[in-house]
């Protein structure tokens, strides 16, 4: 019969402690198209409207989702957002002129610190 053998390894490391879940904020969320955005210029015709059409959509999310805001700020994020709908159809779209629109609407739906 062997003795039972002890890996020291595992025994000196305490197990840790599960990562609390943090649901995701919009901030968060926000950040991650910011990251999208600046890759547009890396990406062929195909791939920056694959692209842009997944901003728009998630946008559109986070226009929904944002509490009511005063009517003007309204006005410009739906403004905004028509914008990038119609870029984002073309054939070839304008690339700078997508991503100069996407950024002034996601700094509007950003949570202010």
């Amino acid at each position: 019969m062997n003795p039972p053998t002890t890996s020291y390894f595992i025994d000196t490391i305490p197990p840790s402690a599960p990562a609390p879940f943090v649901a995701d904020t919009s901030g968060s969320r926000l950040a991650v198209a910011r990251e999208m955005l600046v890759t547009l210029e890396t990406l062929t015709n195909a791939g920056q409207r694959h692209l842009m059409a997944k901003v728009v959509t998630f946008i559109e999310g986070q226009v929904a989702e944002a509490p009511a805001a005063r009517g003007r700020q309204r006005a410009t994020a739906a403004q905004l957002l028509a914008q990038l709908k119609r870029e984002s159809d073309r054939p070839f779209p304008e690339v700078a002129a997508f991503r100069s629109r996407a950024e002034g609407l996601i700094g509007l739906l950003a949570p202010h610190e």
